[in-house]
């Protein structure tokens, strides 16, 4: 919990001031809360060790409710935006399926397979990882996959 981090974060403080010239120990105590603060998921103002992974599940609908995935709940504004691009007609676009000769594909290569004017929504399978790289635009895009940034 947060304060059990807390609690463990002062002591291992305390623990570095009394033993101010133990190298080695205040290494020790660096590393353990670099280690526990890498550990957590933030995500808006709820927080999770590594293996919180029972409350996590229980708070899921609720840390994802503002979050969207399809064309009924998606923010109106972002609709409109989209229907009146340049290149929308309005309607929903065939899929693309991406295929690579590995399991990872980079923004670049589902750009040029997926172009904005092609007039498709870029479909990324299940099993094969997105490496965002380099800006991506497409007229749509579908992750069945993963997704990995690399800034």
């Amino acid at each position: 919990s947060r304060k059990d981090f807390e609690s463990l974060t002062k002591a291992v403080v305390k623990s570095v001031k009394m033993n101010y010239y133990s190298r080695r120990l205040r290494w020790v105590a660096l590393h353990t809360c670099l280690l526990l603060a890498f550990n957590r998921i933030q995500t808006g103002s709820a927080h999770f060790l590594k293996d919180d992974e029972q409350l996590y599940m229980s708070k899921f609908n609720d840390l994802i409710s503002d979050s969207y995935s399809a064309l009924e709940s998606a923010p109106s504004a972002l609709l409109a935006e989209c229907r009146t691009s340049s290149t929308s007609s309005g309607q929903i676009l065939p899929e693309r399926i991406v295929t690579s000769s590995s399991s990872t594909v980079s923004s670049s290569l589902v750009s040029q397979q997926c172009g904005i004017n092609d007039g498709y929504a870029c479909v990324i399978p299940a099993g094969m990882t997105l490496r965002m790289e380099s800006n991506l635009n497409v007229s749509a895009l579908t992750v069945r996959g993963k997704v990995e940034w690399t800034d």
